[in-house]
């Protein structure tokens, strides 16, 4: 009989229970708009800004983002130097005005509706590139020969230094728009994929599940925690490309700033992290008021026809 009673008694509570449900309404915190500047500089392109709004958390936001009605202005070592001029859509340019190894810059975006948004950045060449190489069939890996890019960096010492490396193929693909005339071409300029086997290269990998130390990728960020003060000779190794036409190759080095390494790091950490038990990756910005980034680079850039 007791255990009876306790049977009706647990049904009883449980039911009770479940009648007590209260549906809750939850306020999610509102998300402002804020100002999106994306502007990377360096010496030898025009001065050009990209405006953009940011979209609202928790909403389903499919509208144009362009920001057209913004006073884009620069200053050079706290000088006004001018007003961008609004060419299209979200780009703001100077008519004339590059970016001068040493100075310092800061951009300011004002625009109706949203809070001021401004950034600052420095341009400085920080080392010296030299006796870029290119080496045809240098590698055997498994079935594929690779080619070589090697290069030599003078890195500053007791300086923090940060570099990208970038190898393009020049190709040219049949115009499949005009069949009529065979002649017909496309130019295209397409990212080489890289073997990358150096250690000293391999700060922002991951090996795989399967210990995999094989890097690959077709945009290498890399600092010079291994190679400080010293004259370092880099080698990497290009996948064969596919593609018809392919007949010149061009190398590019960049010596960027901490901002433009970090926002390019942050975000391929964010491209990766798309797991679900991925924890978020915040993508990195040094715009005071708003998101985005502005960021610098010198680069040494070489010409190879195969």
């Amino acid at each position: 009989m007791k255990t009876y009673n306790k049977i009706i008694l647990s049904v009883a509570f449980f039911s009770l229970m479940l009648s007590c449900k209260k549906e809750v309404e939850v306020k999610l915190p509102e998300s402002k708009y804020q100002l999106v500047m994306n502007c990377i500089i360096s010496e030898d392109s025009l001065f050009t800004v990209s405006v953009k709004r940011s979209k609202k958390l928790y909403v389903d936001d499919n509208a144009n983002t362009d920001v057209t009605n913004a006073t884009v202005s620069i200053y050079e070592n706290g000088v006004f130097i001018e007003d961008l001029k609004h060419i299209k859509a979200d780009m703001y340019q100077s008519p004339s005005f590059k970016p001068i190894n040493g100075k310092e810059y800061k951009v300011v975006i004002k625009a109706e509706g949203y809070s001021d948004a401004e950034a600052t950045e420095t341009l400085i060449k920080q080392a010296v590139i030299s006796n870029i190489v290119y080496e045809e069939n240098a590698l055997v890996k498994q079935s594929d020969t690779l080619s070589k890019i090697s290069f030599e960096i003078s890195d500053p010492p007791l300086v923090k230094n940060y570099y990208e490396l970038e190898v393009l193929m020049v190709t040219y693909m049949p115009d499949y728009r005009n069949p009529n005339n065979s002649k017909d071409s496309i130019r295209n300029i397409l990212p080489y994929f890289m073997l990358i086997n150096d250690e000293a290269l391999k700060e922002n990998f991951s090996p795989g599940l399967d210990g995999n130390s094989d890097y690959t990728t077709n945009h290498l960020q890399f600092s010079d925690k291994y190679i400080d003060g010293k004259i370092y000779n880099v080698n990497t190794y290009l996948f064969p490309s596919f593609k018809p036409g392919d007949d010149t190759i061009i190398v590019n080095v960049k010596s960027v700033s901490k901002s433009y390494y970090e926002y390019k790091r942050t975000v391929l950490e964010q491209t990766n992290s798309g797991g679900p038990f991925s924890e978020p990756v915040r993508v990195y910005t040094n715009v005071k008021g708003g998101v985005g980034i502005l960021g610098s680079y010198s680069q040494s850039k070489k010409y190879f026809k195969k």
